[in-house]
């Protein structure tokens, strides 16, 4: 039983991860969430200017969106996983490995999505400077 609740809780973290990182980059690519000290990917360069900004989140959102659907669907199998523990009794730490294998994934490629961001946010801030 323990191992089809560790499975559920991180089932859901997967599912709020994936679902926090889909949501803010749909709102900054659609132009509904500007610049801001709370939510999305503040760094020096993102931060720098409107242009850096929105630059950097168009260049991660490739990233991030993988992040996002790897998450997605590592919850819906470590959901079937949770299912079939709670029906069969069975258990074992090793079908932990899954969701924990997708939760490094998932902030790697967002890791990777913020570098890409700092690159296109430092060629907008030099476009920026040249007009």
């Amino acid at each position: 039983m323990a191992a089809a609740g560790n499975s559920l809780v991180l089932s859901l973290s997967l599912v709020f991860l994936s679902g926090v990182v889909h949501a803010i980059q749909r709102s900054i690519a659609s132009g509904k969430l500007q610049r801001n000290g709370m939510l999305g990917i503040r760094t020096k360069v993102t931060m720098s200017s409107e242009e850096a900004w929105l630059a950097g989140h168009l260049a991660a959102w490739p990233w991030t969106r993988a992040g996002a659907w790897v998450g997605y669907s590592a919850a819906a199998v470590t959901a079937a996983i949770a299912s079939w523990q709670l029906v069969s009794g069975a258990g074992s730490p090793v079908l932990l490995l899954l969701p924990g294998a997708a939760l490094v994934v998932v902030i790697a490629l967002v890791l990777i999505g913020t570098r890409k961001a700092n690159v296109a946010g430092r060629a907008a801030n030099a476009r920026e400077s040249e007009d």
